[in-house]
């Protein structure tokens, strides 16, 4: 059993890696990165077996320490590539630094035989510091990527990537798990089933990081598509008056009450532009501004306030039935607009009034 304590991790990132590898061709950018993520923790993880084997050498850990502390940014790198379009990948060069550092102080340390254990020592210190730089850096990239979907889908139920941001949170309680483990000594776990503990841990964590990734398609390049020009001809960068502003609200206010757009189901914010004759960069910008909320919030407000207006004769109509007269695609997105909104649930609301 002890040689599956040790294999498991390795295991679990071997199959996923060659999954991502055999469907490489044709992959997106982001699908890449997390294949290259996967190398890396196949690697880093085959050094884990070996050292659990007895077959480590100072030159594995050497590769072991590189692959440690160059895990977090690489999944960084992921979370980029699936949030950000065409930044320069130069920029984050810095952050395979330590991982650089650490791993050629580790090879000359080998050679001479010495500071090996102050490398260890030093590195089981950075990898909660560097998990958590990227971390942070990675939940920028995700809520700058949320505020874009949200401002181009009405309903973005399954788009903004949040469970990427839990992952990267359990990536963190890893690296300190990693820190805490190997400074207590990673001999103590040296031929005992206790490896299993961590061991299972990690399989687990990896398992739910290739899988997430694998099911994870990015939705940001429709809305990077270019903007059409409005009946103006106005440069779409451009910033526009406030009197055209408030002029463009006044349309999209009446598309919204005379026409009930807002009942459409997947509406997008190019179709509320092209009902009011302008590009949806105007269009979302006058939402944000004039509005004071997200293109997603404003439409699900429209939603809410036309579901209440049918409560008043609820007894005409079931939940499922308002919701799906108000334009939501699923129950679980009504509900969650609905109480954002009025602070209940719609059955507590209905509760609540009878």
């Amino acid at each position: 059993m002890y040689p599956l304590a040790a294999a498991l991790p390795m295991m679990v990132c071997l199959v996923w890696t060659a999954i991502l590898l055999l469907e490489l061709p044709g992959s997106d950018k982001a699908r890449r990165a997390l294949a290259l993520f996967g190398v890396n923790v196949t690697i880093l993880y085959t050094c884990h077996y070996l050292y659990f084997s007895n077959l480590g050498s100072w030159w594995i850990e050497c590769i072991y320490i590189f692959c440690t502390l160059a895990a977090y940014p690489l999944y960084n790198f992921y979370v980029r590539c699936l949030t950000r379009k065409g930044f320069r990948i130069s920029r984050f060069v810095f952050w395979f630094i330590p991982s650089l550092v650490l791993g050629l102080w580790c090879f000359f340390a080998g050679l001479t035989g010495k500071d090996l254990v102050r490398v260890q020592m030093y590195t089981m210190l950075l990898i909660p510091v560097i998990a958590l730089a990227n971390m942070v850096d990675a939940n920028v990239s995700l809520q700058r990527f949320r505020r874009q979907i949200k401002n181009y889908y009405a309903d973005v139920e399954g788009k903004t990537l949040d469970p990427i941001l839990t992952l990267m949170v359990l990536l963190l309680i890893m690296a300190i798990i990693t820190s805490c483990s190997t400074l207590i000594g990673r001999e103590h776990f040296y031929g005992s089933l206790l490896l299993f503990i961590p061991s299972i841990l990690f399989s687990v964590l990896l398992f739910a990081i290739f899988f997430v990734g694998h099911n994870t398609g990015s939705p940001l390049e429709e809305t990077l598509l270019p903007d059409r020009p409005d009946n103006a001809r106005l440069n779409p960068a451009a910033q526009i008056s406030l009197e055209q502003q408030k002029a463009l609200m006044a349309r999209i206010e009446r598309q919204m009450t005379d026409n009930q757009l807002f009942r459409k189901k997947g509406l997008l914010i190019s179709d509320v532009a092209e009902a009011v004759g302008s590009n949806r960069t105007y269009v979302s910008n006058c939402i944000n501004q004039q509005a004071g909320m997200t293109f997603s919030d404003y439409v699900n407000k429209k939603r809410t306030d036309y579901i209440l207006s049918l409560m008043k004769d609820s007894e005409n109509f079931s939940l499922t039935e308002m919701a799906e007269k108000a334009g939501y695609s699923d129950r679980s997105s009504f509900y969650r607009s609905f109480k954002k909104v009025t602070g209940l649930s719609p059955s507590d609301f209905l509760q609540k009034k009878g």
